[in-house]
């Protein structure tokens, strides 16, 4: 898969990496290979029209991914994933 616009990485204490990637965020495991993190309940066209992940950043535990969009600041728990 192909990356539009990276504006942040982190990684987890698994070695995946999380970017966010223009509108999405995308998780790339150890070996490489990429894939798209649903956002909350949102369908993933309205994620796209409707968030911009642009800092992300994790819980001490790295249980707990919290992104900024706009003015607002979300969390997705990983273990649900």
């Amino acid at each position: 898969a192909g990356f539009h616009s990276l504006f942040d990485l982190v990684e987890d204490k698994s070695g995946f990496i999380y970017a966010s990637d223009h509108k999405l965020i995308r998780r790339v495991t150890p070996e490489g290979c990429s894939s798209t993190v649903k956002i909350q309940d949102l369908s993933e066209s309205q994620a796209n029209s409707k968030i911009q992940p642009l800092a992300l950043a994790l819980d001490q535990t790295q249980n707990i991914l919290y992104f900024l969009s706009g003015n607002k600041v979300y969390k997705l728990d990983l273990n649900a994933r």
